[in-house]
């Protein structure tokens, strides 16, 4: 975290270090002049003015140490969080998926929150340290031969500590391994809600054999590493105390010192008892920030590495379709892709394709579970790349540095959609007013309204936000068009809405619509119907057929 500091802000960061100084000095010259005024009773009236001076200096130099430190560690926490939301969102698909849901959210909640949580601490453990170091030195002017001593027993302690933090901090690692597995049950739980409901047997074995241990495993693994802290805290602060008894009772009898150098150091070791302690307490929730930190780091260097190259082509429209639609817009040229098949361990192939589709066309594909339709969305949409051979658009290969180019031309309505309050409309006027006559036609204007670009609720039932998520996506004004089964779960009156009046109105205006649609009851509404099975293109007994 420090070395965040000194890499990032090494202006505002040296700043608080040397106001922090100045808080560790004026802590110094506190305790000196107690001593005095403890010494020299008849220099009490003229000591009263250097106390209070120095008291306000301490407080307010403490004061602004906090606050420079307060605003350093909330502009990490803020860099953090939008840098990983950032390469999140620009980075590959398929490395995102690789990742998982669970480990990303916990990255994004749980691994910024410690550091939230640790946050505060931070300010109070570099003046803590501040301190400690000017003290020392004080006792050093003091009294070399104990401030030797001093160390000697400070130095003990951090060796006996390191030791034996070896084995909690080890456990603490898993217990952010373990904080992944938490994350999966809980969301498990969430959008599994009706399944575990339904099923007595299923919820039972769920949180018998999934979700009572893992929860366990949790509570083990957490107690067990914050007992062995409590073990290291508390014997490395114990030779801290030790040290003061020795300097306090023995030190006198061994060197022969001065009434004013026993006191003065008498009154330093008891004011070290507090910073030390707050030192020492503070260091297992920033060994936790730590580890945080860490994963943190090596997800965004992760991320960058995936990150989806995207640079600025020489003509802005390069990507745009072409008039008249006599050229293929989007082709698929041998393109091969693989995945884990969904029955068993083997590799299943989607391809080799070769397909064509062109601009203002209609295309329904269909196939049933398993036959690769959502894989060749993916694909279409350019969030999987093909294993061997390209997709092209009108005639220019959709290259790795074009990919992120070649997507923003598409707006989708996925099966696991998401539904934002904001809605994104086109350049055109006329967009909002047929969006407000298809809210209508989807019977959701008695429940929702489109307010400067933001739909008033989202809080609708599935079906309800899937029309919305739909009526969003066509105020895109995207040049072409995706729907993963979105009539699927859509009563008869909205499903003939979809495909007797919504599509054909995109047709009109001339863009090109790709459905993955079981309704065969309205494959008259397609241009062609395109039938993966076991990953290839197969012919239908229709005459729309490719």
């Amino acid at each position: 975290m420090f070395a965040y500091f000194i890499r990032k802000m090494p202006f505002r960061f040296t700043l608080a270090i040397i106001v922090g100084v100045i808080n560790g000095v004026s802590a110094v010259g506190v305790i000196e002049v107690i001593s005095q005024g403890a010494v020299q009773r008849n220099h009490l009236p003229s000591l009263v003015w250097t106390f209070f001076g120095l008291c306000f200096v301490q407080i307010a130099s403490r004061i602004s140490s906090e606050i420079l430190l307060i605003s350093l560690t909330q502009d990490m926490i803020l860099d953090f969080r939008v840098k990983s939301s950032v390469n999140l969102l620009e980075s590959e698909y398929k490395k995102l998926e690789s990742i998982g849901k669970p480990g990303l959210t916990a990255m994004l909640t749980s691994d910024i929150d410690m550091l939230t949580q640790s946050a505060h601490l931070v300010p109070n453990v570099i003046g803590n340290g501040i301190v400690i170091v000017f003290s020392l030195c004080y006792a050093a002017f003091l009294s070399l031969s104990g401030c030797l001593i001093l160390l000697c027993f400070l130095a003990a302690g951090a060796c006996i500590y390191h030791i034996l933090e070896r084995l909690p901090r080890a456990q603490m690692e898993q217990v952010r391994e373990q904080t992944d597995v938490l994350y999966g049950n809980i969301r498990a739980i969430l959008e599994g809600l009706k399944e575990l409901q339904l099923s007595s047997r299923r919820k039972t074995y769920f949180l018998d054999n999934v979700f009572i241990p893992s929860v366990q495993r949790f509570r083990s693994l957490y107690s067990k590493a914050m007992i062995g802290y409590s073990f290291a805290v508390n014997i490395g602060g114990m030779l801290f105390i030790i040290a003061i008894g020795f300097l306090f009772f023995l030190f006198p009898f061994w060197l022969k010192i001065g009434p004013a150098v026993s006191i003065s150091l008498s009154f330093l070791l008891l004011y070290l008892i507090q910073p030390v302690s707050n030192l020492v307490g503070s260091l297992p929730d920033l060994r936790r920030a730590e580890i945080a930190m860490l994963r943190l780091r090596h997800l965004n260097v992760d991320l960058a590495a995936h990150r989806e190259q995207s640079v600025d082509e020489p003509s802005g429209d390069i990507f745009l379709p072409k008039a008249g639609g006599a050229e293929a817009l989007i082709c698929f040229v041998d393109v091969c892709h693989q995945y884990p098949s969904q029955s068993d361990d083997k590799t299943f192939m989607l391809g080799p394709l070769n397909l064509s589709i062109r601009e203002g066309e209609v295309v329904f594909v269909v196939g049933g579970n398993g036959s690769g339709k959502t894989t060749l969305a993916m694909l279409i949409l350019g969030f999987y790349e093909p294993h061997s051979g390209h997709i092209e658009l009108n005639g220019q290969i959709v290259s790795n540095s074009r990919r992120v180019h070649y997507r923003n031309l598409f707006s989708a309505v996925f099966a696991d959609f998401y539904l934002f309050d904001e809605v994104l409309s086109g350049e055109h006027d006329s967009n909002m007013v047929l969006a407000q006559e298809y809210l209508n036609k989807f019977d959701l204007t008695h429940k929702v309204e489109i307010k400067k670009n933001r739909f008033s609720t989202t809080k609708l039932s599935t079906g309800q936000r899937k029309r919305m998520a739909l009526v969003s996506s066509y105020l895109e004004d995207r040049p072409i068009y995706l729907f993963d089964e979105w009539a699927a779960d859509q009563d008869p009156v909205f499903k003939k809405v979809f495909y007797t009046e919504l599509l054909p109105e995109l047709k009109k205006r001339g863009k090109t619509i790709i459905v993955i649609s079981h309704d065969d009851q309205y494959f008259n509404c397609a241009d062609r119907v395109i039938k993966l099975q076991d990953g290839v293109i197969k012919p239908l007994l229709d005459s729309k057929v490719s």
